[in-house]
């Protein structure tokens, strides 16, 4: 894996004006430079440091300070390092970077491996997608509880006996 570094630099806002420019001036022009409102730049002028532009190239970062102190807006440079670190496409499904092609061919044969309608990222089999969330498979419903539990079976069978036990013993009794 390549990483590659890249002098990258913030400008900062010292708050202060250069001499020989008024404020109201300074204010102004910035504005109309920057295309915004006085008002915004009157607060970046309040004495305090701040970041005007973050993380941009030198190139782009001398140019800001050049545009700021023609104006009599003070800014300076600081230099960050950046590095950028490559990525790497594959077509191997996570967790299995250390499966050989072969046995990911089995897998996926057995079933064990699916590939997401939506998205087409090949996966161990689940029922939801680990890239996009997307339903991979019908989730199994859960087991159906039997309309009646073993009390409430008993209950009814022994009502059930009572009835057929009064049945029997009125129909001798009528006649």
């Amino acid at each position: 894996m390549n990483n590659q570094n890249f002098d990258h630099f913030n400008v900062i806002l010292t708050g202060k004006l250069l001499e020989d420019f008024g404020r109201g001036d300074a204010i102004k022009k910035a504005a109309n430079l920057f295309h915004t409102s006085v008002n915004k730049v009157d607060g970046l002028l309040n004495g305090k440091q701040q970041v005007f532009k973050r993380d941009i190239p030198h190139k782009d970062a001398y140019k800001y300070q050049q545009a700021l102190m023609s104006c009599g807006i003070e800014a300076k440079l600081t230099h960050i390092t950046v590095t950028e670190t490559e990525t790497c496409f594959t077509l191997v499904p996570e967790g299995e970077e250390q499966t050989s092609y072969s046995q990911l061919l089995e897998k996926i044969e057995h079933g064990e491996m699916i590939e997401c309608d939506q998205c087409h990222t090949l996966q161990v089999s689940s029922v939801f997608c680990t890239h996009c969330g997307h339903q991979l498979k019908e989730q199994e419903a859960p087991p159906r509880k039997s309309m009646f539990s073993s009390k409430k079976l008993i209950i009814i069978i022994g009502v059930l006996i009572v009835l057929v036990t009064v049945v029997i013993f009125a129909l001798p009794n009528s006649s």
